[in-house]
């Protein structure tokens, strides 16, 4: 298994995986905690792209409206409207 974490706060954090992988994931899970700012506003807390595909699973939040998810390109709308200057904790997983 894989584990990444993100010491330091920034917007622009990201990790790669390097190496040899033996085999392809099957699996990914990502749990995050998620403050929106106040201001309408598109965001990506999560995103994770495989070679060929870019967009292979992509949360996208907009200010004031429901999440959505992007599996391999194709949106998914989420039941979810975080609220603007809360915390609130996230899990996305994909198989």
């Amino acid at each position: 298994g894989f584990r990444v974490s993100f010491p330091l706060r920034t917007n622009y954090m990201f990790a790669r995986v390097r190496g040899p992988v033996r085999r392809p994931l099957g699996a990914v899970s990502a749990c995050l905690w998620l403050r929106p700012g106040g201001a309408p506003a598109l965001g990506t807390p999560f995103s994770y792209a495989a070679p060929g595909q870019p967009n292979e699973l992509v949360l996208l939040a907009w200010g004031g409206r429901p999440m959505e998810l992007l599996v391999d390109d194709q949106a998914v709308a989420l039941s979810l409207s975080p609220a603007p200057g809360r915390w609130q904790h996230l899990c996305v997983t994909w198989a």
